[in-house]
């Protein structure tokens, strides 16, 4: 069997990566855990790394088998489970870091927002392809092969179409979980920027009035407030970035 490595990127929106794809004989097979509903990426990962996808949902395989995992979890649980495991995951919704296993959730392990065109061959691998002959068994009976796949036959083209209700489903979770995932980022960037400088405002504001300062600021530039050449002086002095923090609030308050 051939197998290609592969390189996956996020998209608009996503997060982590990039993540480098190698088949080995031992980790040669992919698993789609998507509710039942078959992502674009699936059949483009098969033909271009050669692996196996198997449908999570369906069949079991053991850990040790999966080179990849695709999910398409808004960020709870699915997204930080295979990132435990050590498992390369690719969700395909815009789901950043989040949920209860956020922690392990790193971008050596982890990328979002994947579609078809996020995926190309590994431009690093010179082309080196892993062959093992012995990989698969072939052995299976012909009675357990009949009635499932034709190998004349693409994958996609055997399977059934999502239907209207199936697709509508797919397309409110995809902007639920992007503005799920908007609504994190924002309460994320309130507590690591905004609640800090408020509180740095405060307690330079506490400094000023306790220690007399602003007053003593108002006192020295209120006489420059009375003419436009004092204003422009006043706006000069305060705009210098040693000075500003004290000169600006210190004389307001003053």
């Amino acid at each position: 069997m051939t197998w290609k490595s592969i390189r996956i990127e996020h998209g608009s929106g996503g997060w982590g990566g990039p993540l480098i794809i190698t088949p080995t004989s031992e980790r040669h097979k992919f698993v789609y855990v998507t509710g039942g509903n078959k992502p674009e990426i699936v059949d483009k990962i098969a033909d271009m790394s050669g692996m196996e996808a198997v449908d999570g949902f369906k069949t079991a395989i053991p850990d040790n088998e999966i080179a990849l995992a695709i999910i398409d979890c808004g960020g709870t649980l699915r997204c930080g489970i295979y990132p435990k495991k050590g498992i390369l995951t690719v969700n395909v919704l815009p789901t950043g870091k989040s949920g209860p296993l956020a922690k392990y959730i790193v971008p050596e392990l982890y990328v979002s927002a994947v579609g078809v065109k996020q995926i190309t061959l590994d431009q690093e691998a010179k082309g080196e392809i892993a062959v093992e002959e012995t990989a698969i068994d072939d052995s299976t009976p012909e009675e357990e092969t009949s009635g499932k796949f034709d190998s004349d036959k693409t994958l996609t083209q055997q399977m059934n179409k999502p239907s209207l209700i199936a697709k509508i489903g797919i397309g409110a979770g995809k902007v639920v979980a992007t503005f799920n995932q908007a609504a994190k980022d924002s309460v994320q960037t309130v507590i690591n920027t905004i609640i800090p400088f408020m509180a740095f405002v405060a307690l330079l504001i506490g400094i000023i009035q306790g220690s007399g300062v602003g007053k003593l600021f108002a006192k020295l530039m209120t006489p420059l407030a009375g003419n436009v050449w004092g204003l422009l002086i006043v706006g000069f002095i305060c705009s210098l970035p040693f000075l500003s923090p004290l000169l600006g609030p210190g004389a307001v308050i003053g």
